[in-house]
């Protein structure tokens, strides 16, 4: 059997406040070559209840991406935090 035991570290590279929520993405780091995958993104809402993450990606965009579709797939409504955070990301490279 092949040991695929590892440590992995775990940073905020993007927070956002929300009126009704915090978007958050983190950065999945392995530490060491024990692990086989290569590090991701993975992005979260925090609705001050529970923290739920809603997508992945290889970059922190690809993260907010697949919230963003997620987050349609399941909530379905025009509240989707995800789609707001990436207007304002795109309106900030402006």
């Amino acid at each position: 059997m092949v040991d695929l035991t590892g440590k992995v570290t775990v940073k905020v590279v993007y927070y956002e406040v929300l009126d009704y929520g915090d978007v958050i993405v983190y950065k999945v780091e392995k530490d060491g070559d024990n692990l086989k995958f290569e590090d991701f993104y993975i992005a979260s809402f925090d609705d001050v209840r529970s923290e739920v993450v809603w997508g992945v990606g290889a970059t922190p965009l690809d993260a907010l991406k697949d919230a963003e579709r997620n987050w349609d797939r399941k909530e379905g409504d025009d509240n989707n935090p995800f789609r707001e955070v990436l207007e304002k990301l795109k309106e900030d490279n402006r």
